[in-house]
Parts: C-alpha cells; structure tokens; sequence
C-alpha cells in the first residue's frame, strides 16, 4: 500500500468515527443520515469505503452535521 493509500485510508477511518459518534449522540441511524444528506442507503454505505466518493455538496453538508471544525474539515480533505 502506498502512503497516498494509507493517508486516504487513514481519512475515511476517521470520517467513518466521526459519522459512528454522531449517530450516537443523536440516536439516529445511518438510513437517517442517508436522507439528510439526500443520498440512498447503498450510496452512503459505498461512500464510507472511500472519502472520495462523497460529492462537495455531501461532504459539507455532512460537515455541518457533524459540527467539524476548521482544522478537521482540512485534514480530513488534504490530498
């Protein structure tokens, strides 16, 4: 694995944590995150594989859920 593949591996581990406290606090479920963020069930479960697949509006409205700060948002969005 290169280190390009782990640093995005690394990225999506910490989104999926970060989504996984969440859902907690709030008592919701994933099917309920999928349609705040407009997408299906499989799309966000196909999406937490891989940071990358989310699109711009997803991402950031997912950011504004999750009430990440600056310097998360960034690191978790450095190439």
């Amino acid at each position: 694995m290169t280190k390009a593949e782990r640093m995005k591996d690394e990225k999506t581990k910490e989104l999926n944590a970060l989504i996984a406290g969440y859902l907690i606090r709030n008592g919701y479920r994933k099917e309920d995150l999928a349609l705040q963020l407009g997408i299906a069930l499989s799309s966000l479960y196909n999406k937490m594989k891989d940071i990358d697949k989310f699109t711009f509006k997803e991402i950031t409205t997912l950011f504004s859920l999750l009430k990440l700060d600056d310097e998360t948002k960034l690191k978790l969005m450095a190439a």
